[in-house]
């Protein structure tokens, strides 16, 4: 599987279904060449004009299953992947 196959696919919570977006980078190990994190970019914010959202980082080890259309992951003892939601989230911003 290559990158460009990997940001086709939706990073899926397997605890409550949330999309949380689709793979954009991976993160390797420089001493191994093993790949540490996933990497999602923070969406823009306001047309990107504010900026963006933090990135989400997700550790390769809470990736439960990489399936044909999706990515699932779970969430850790309290980790929370959550981004900063403003007060006006339902339009993107």
């Amino acid at each position: 599987m290559t990158l460009k196959d990997l940001r086709k696919k939706d990073v899926i919570r397997a605890d409550n279904g949330d999309n949380l977006g689709r793979a954009d980078d991976l993160e390797f190990e420089e001493s191994t060449a093993a790949v540490s994190q996933i990497i999602l970019y923070g969406r823009p914010r306001f047309f990107g004009l504010a900026g963006r959202q933090p990135d989400l980082l997700i550790p390769w080890k809470d990736i439960l299953q990489i399936g044909n259309d999706v990515i699932l992951v779970r969430i850790e003892g309290g980790q929370e992947w959550t981004r900063p939601r403003g007060p006006f989230h339902q339009f993107g911003i």
